[in-house]
């Protein structure tokens, strides 16, 4: 059930600051309509491989909906946005090189490269990572920016000797191909008429179904610095086109086709509201659309370097060094605030995520303090005797930047040994809890207490043993924090162990009932309980839920139960809550 979910939510339109493929858009202008004036200081979560050695990133992650794609060579991963959570893997071999990802429509796009034999234009799918098709493209050993994605085709740069193809996923086949200069670092900007490159000194405009030469704008001035064109070309908002070459930024005019100026610049540019911004002379120059005048420039603090990544939102521009991003006031042309991080970015309404320089990949979120900590796992107890107090195992808190607020509903809380209370208070990093939950008074029964801790929250369980004079027994599995709970159940027949019986599993959630049949959740009007399976009742465990997210589904209680019918498992009490989350 949880899989559909997932699909579905995928196969919804993005959010407006979705970031799908290089630079954010097809058109490549690093912009994002949002406002920066809270910071983006906070860190959320940090993500390192599992030896904690560096992830070795290929440039932009992409994000969609609530999950963030990177790739490095032989990897393409899945994190969850809202805490770095790992989501799935996806082995695409030992390839030369391997494009940064894009998204579109639920899958997620990578091209392979190794000369011959394994380069590929690859689609996976976003809920579990599996390959759903590939189609092979000729290469040298390349590298490339990601595939460039309009109108649901991809458009990525290919060919043994340089071109861009066209692939439409519907047909999971190359619909054309067209030779261009051979360059690396690049990838295609699309619109709804045409598909635009700067090679060689010369911009190609190729019709975007046919793939044939539209016209093109030769550059006099270009000046070759080797087979790697560092950037990709960007439309503007005045059928213009931006690109660079040997220090400078050009403008092609498309309407008059030809060149309308060129103005000192390097990099990657990024273009909003009639403004280009670009690297020149190590700084953050902003320059008129119209004409190409300077407006104004932001130097990096002293012995800083800037990269080459511009994204430019309504009220700031985010910028990096070797390791700082920095967010510059289009106002004040100051820099407003800053993170300790820096590298290829993405931006989204919620969350700057940084593939960073360091190999790890950071999730950043709005709000100067750090006071989500790390996940908290209070392991559940069960079998506990009723009405007995229950301590938890201690648990260390990391994660955050400062004292934060606690409070616990349904038990007590200990910080460093000291007193159990219940009572509001702050806790620092570094800090040892350990939580005190009384039993429930009733047999099977789950006791819950929920801490709150900054803006994260932890939870401890403690299931009461089954009375004895129950001919049967119900033991949960509980494991995993909020956002990726799994939940099994050992279910012990008791007295009706080899009787011809029935199972059954039905949850509650805010008033309303859902019953499982064996073939999946359903909602539940009322009647004989629905079975969830049939036959010779014997000892068994059962998965009931794996690796989702209850973060939001307060008050859910699954229930599960055996009885020779129904109204045996009810009139008989052969049943208890498993799971219960508030």
């Amino acid at each position: 059930m949880y899989t559909t979910l997932l699909s579905a939510a995928i196969a919804m339109p993005l959010w407006a600051a979705d970031w799908t493929m290089y630079q954010g858009n097809a058109s490549h202008t690093g912009y994002v309509p949002l406002d920066l004036s809270v910071p983006y200081g906070r860190l959320a979560w940090k993500a390192t491989s599992p030896s904690s050695q560096t992830l070795g990133l290929s440039g932009q992650p992409a994000v969609a909906g609530q999950q963030v794609f990177v790739s490095s060579r032989s990897q393409l991963t899945s994190y969850s946005l809202g805490n770095g959570a790992l989501q799935w893997t996806a082995d695409m071999g030992n390839p030369h090189s391997a494009t940064p990802p894009s998204f579109d429509n639920g899958k997620v796009y990578v091209k392979t490269i190794n000369h011959s034999g394994d380069t590929y234009l690859r689609a996976y799918s976003a809920v579990d990572g599996s390959l759903t098709f590939r189609v092979a493209q000729p290469a040298q050993w390349e590298s490339y920016y990601a595939p460039t994605i309009y109108d649901g085709k991809v458009y990525v740069p290919s060919g043994g000797y340089g071109g861009v193809a066209a692939i439409d996923p519907a047909a999971a086949k190359e619909s054309w191909f067209s030779g261009l200069y051979w360059e690396d670092n690049w990838t295609p900007a699309v619109n709804a008429n045409f598909v635009f490159s700067y090679l060689g000194g010369t911009m190609t405009a190729l019709d975007r179904i046919t793939g044939k030469s539209a016209f093109t704008i030769a550059d006099k001035d270009y000046n070759w610095t080797g087979y790697n064109a560092k950037h990709a070309p960007v439309l503007g908002g005045n059928n213009d086109l931006f690109a660079t070459n040997n220090n400078r930024l050009i403008k092609f005019d498309l309407n008059a086709k030809s060149i309308a100026w060129t103005q000192p610049g390097d990099g990657q540019p990024a273009v909003a509201k009639g403004i280009v911004y670009h690297r020149s002379s190590g700084a953050l120059a902003a320059r008129a659309e119209t004409d190409g005048a300077l407006l104004w420039m932001w130097e990096a603090p002293a012995g800083e370097a800037l990269g080459t990544q511009f994204i430019v939102t309504d009220t700031h521009a985010l910028v990096a060094s070797g390791s700082k991003t920095y967010a510059i006031n289009l106002t004040t042309h100051k820099a407003d605030w800053s993170y300790p991080a820096a590298g290829p970015m993405a931006l989204t309404d919620s969350m700057l995520v940084i593939a960073a320089n360091d190999g790890a990949l950071y999730g950043i979120a709005k709000g100067a303090l750090d006071d989500l900590p790390d996940p908290i796992n209070f392991a559940s107890v069960t079998g506990a005797a009723p009405s007995t107090g229950i301590i938890s195992t201690a648990q260390t808190v990391t994660g955050i930047n400062a004292a934060v607020p606690i409070s616990i509903t349904g038990g007590q809380y200990s910080i460093n040994g000291g007193a159990f209370t219940s009572n509001a208070g702050f806790v620092n990093s570094g800090d040892s809890l350990r939580v005190n939950v009384v039993a429930s008074a009733s047999a099977g029964t789950v006791a819950t207490a929920t801490l709150n801790i900054g803006s994260g929250r932890a939870s401890f369980s403690v299931t009461t043993k089954t009375a004895a004079p129950l001919p049967a027994s119900f033991t949960p599995g509980i494991t995993g924090a909020d956002i990726n709970k799994s939940l099994s159940v050992a279910v012990d027949p008791g007295l009706l162990t080899g009787q011809n019986g029935q199972m059954f599993l039905v949850a509650q959630l805010k008033g309303l009932w859902l019953a499982n049949n064996g073939n999946g959740w359903f909602f539940w009007g009322g009647g004989d309980v629905p079975a969830y399976s049939s036959g010779v009742l014997a000892p068994k465990t059962v998965q009931i839920f794996a690796n989702i997210d209850v973060s939001n589904l307060h008050g859910l209680q699954v229930f599960a139960g055996v009885g020779t019918s129904a109204s045996d498992m009810l009139q008989n009490k052969r049943y208890a809550v498993i799971y219960q989350h508030d």
